[in-house]
């Protein structure tokens, strides 16, 4: 869009730059009456002086511009850490090629002067070019060519490098009441940036690696269910703080962006009272952390990220689901309820709506360190104010906080019941001119040749309740089981594969003897709950000789 609107054409978008007095003084009840009071140039005219520019901005692409790369590999290995946990590891490394950014190509990097107190910070405008009152700079200054205002130049010749190493630890598959998953993420990420798009500490042209994002992530996820009614499932988040750049809220280097870094003024060594008395102020206010990277950056310009913002913890959403068949509700009913963003609602109704901590919420930093609130032309130096707020988390005062909400779900399904329609496709095989097997649906009448046996039907559901003994013994050796474990899981076994024939065995013969067309009558229906009753009891028994099966380990 930028490069259909900013082409530097009489037919593209204009625009109207005034500076210090070449501001028009505002009339807001004319401006109300017509829009024809509306100043359409500067209170000195439109090319009066440097303070007032009406040139255009231009938007291009450069020759060598290309899509982004990325090559990406990763190692990783999982096992067993315990006879009761499982871990993974895994590292993955990420080179991201021919990043996107931009330059202004009108940008003259001859600097003008150099701000002494600064570190000799460079300054690529004359003097007279700054607005003593304000601090403000021309838009006209410092460029290569007075026809435009900033040529943006889209480039891509940055990159990044990415490292991160993951380690996870869940329990074994053993038990259906609690289930969780943990993981630690650490995650070690470089860029290539400039000024421009970026932050400075001179120079918008030269390029700096830096490090950005979170370094430490925990994640957890976990799923519980009370009394076997009601499901309980969620996602937890902790992280450490992301990186950011004291900044000073203005053009300093005359460079036409916002972009600089602060100069982290020495309290000591400052003459100017009401920055020495910000400074000191701040400092013996900052939380530890922003304190101690200033502290460490006294005299000299912030470096890139080089500040870290405080730990924040998250949760995803709570889903509390109750399970049907167990407060007999019919198995077309199910009934829910989620809490997006739990903390949010804990945090109002510890504190108040009113009086909010930010709980749950990412911490939003001030990076701005300083504001510019003045130039002086003689001693070629800016004046700032300290900005009380710069590194404090200003989480409750953000403009938009992400609400806790509770949302109940209750859904019927208004179609025929999905048990009973799963065992008829099961019962009466291909379809009328279809394939064969479980697949279609065919039509009434006495069974047919493609239709499942006895053995078939008692398979088919033993299948969904796998033996869980059977599944330790044979992993004996990576369990490292005594004998004695592996006698009693044996005897375990036997007792669970008898327990589950003698429920699957009756409802399979049953089975195999209806008809097609009596699975919808009525009578049919009374002896088909039952036998769905018969498949919840299996749930159980599963449940038990896991338990058992478990216990045994820990003995």
């Amino acid at each position: 869009a930028n490069a259909v609107d900013q082409t530097g054409l009489p037919s593209a978008a204009q625009q109207i730059n005034c500076v210090g007095g070449a501001v028009p003084t505002p009339d807001w009840s004319a401006y109300a009456q017509s829009q024809a009071n509306i100043p359409s140039r500067c209170a000195d005219g439109s090319l009066g002086s440097v303070f007032s520019s009406s040139v255009p901005n231009v938007a291009l692409f450069s020759p060598s511009y290309r899509t982004q790369r990325s090559w990406r590999g990763n190692l990783g290995i999982r096992g067993l850490l315990t006879p009761l946990f499982n871990g993974s590891l895994t590292f993955t490394y990420s080179r991201n090629l021919d990043r996107h950014g931009s330059i202004d190509a009108n940008f003259s990097d001859a600097p003008q002067f150099v701000l002494a107190d600064e570190g000799n910070r460079p300054v690529f405008v004359s003097p007279s070019s700054i607005v003593p009152a304000t601090g403000a700079i021309a838009s006209g200054a410092g460029r290569i060519s007075s026809a435009f205002s900033r040529v943006t130049e889209s480039v891509s010749d940055l990159r990044s490098n990415t490292r991160e190493l993951q380690f996870g630890i869940s329990p074994r598959a053993f038990n259906s009441t609690l289930g969780w998953n943990l993981t630690y993420v650490y995650r070690d990420t470089r860029q290539l940036s400039r000024g421009f798009g970026g932050t400075t500490a001179g120079d918008p042209l030269g390029l700096v690696w830096g490090s950005s994002g979170a370094t430490h992530q925990f994640n957890l996820t976990g799923s519980v269910t009370i009394k076997g009614v009601v499901n309980v499932s969620t996602f937890l988040r902790v992280s450490s703080g992301n990186r950011y750049t004291p900044m000073v809220s203005g053009d300093v280097n005359g460079d036409g962006s916002s972009n600089d870094r602060a100069f982290v003024f020495n309290p000591a060594a400052t003459a100017d009272t009401s920055l020495r008395d910000g400074m000191q102020a701040l400092l013996s206010t900052l939380p530890a952390a922003s304190r101690a990277c200033l502290a460490d950056q006294l005299g000299t310009i912030a470096g890139l990220n080089s500040c870290r913002g405080p730990w924040s913890a998250s949760m995803g959403s709570v889903s509390i689901q109750l399970i049907s068949d167990k407060v007999h509700l019919p198995s077309r009913v199910s009934v829910g309820l989620s809490l997006t963003n739990p903390l949010t609602g804990v945090d109002a109704l510890v504190h108040g709506g009113n009086n909010l901590s930010g709980w749950g919420q990412p911490p939003i930093i001030d990076p701005t360190l300083l504001y510019v609130r003045g130039f002086n032309q003689t001693t070629q130096e800016f004046k700032y104010e300290v900005n009380p707020r710069f590194g404090n988390p200003a989480i409750a005062q953000a403009a938009a906080l992400a609400p806790f909400t509770a949302t109940l779900d209750i859904r019927l399904s208004a179609g025929p019941d999905r048990n009973l329609q799963q065992l008829e496709m099961l019962l009466r095989g291909g379809g009328r001119g279809g394939r064969g097997g479980f697949g279609g649906r065919g039509g009434g009448g006495p069974p047919r040749a493609g239709r499942p046996n006895e053995q078939m039907i008692k398979n088919r559901y033993v299948r969904g309740y796998p033996n869980p003994m059977d599944q330790m013994l044979r992993q004996e050796d990576a369990l490292k089981l005594t004998d004695a474990q592996t006698d009693s899981l044996i005897a375990m076994n036997k007792r669970f594969t008898n327990a589950v024939d003698s429920i699957w065995t009756p409802i399979a013969q049953y089975l195999v003897g209806l008809p097609d067309d009596r699975i919808h009558a009525p009578n049919e229906r009374v002896v088909l709950n039952q036998l769905f009753k018969g498949m919840q009891t299996v749930g159980l028994l599963w449940d038990r000789y896991a338990e058992l099966g478990r216990s045994g380990l820990r003995d």
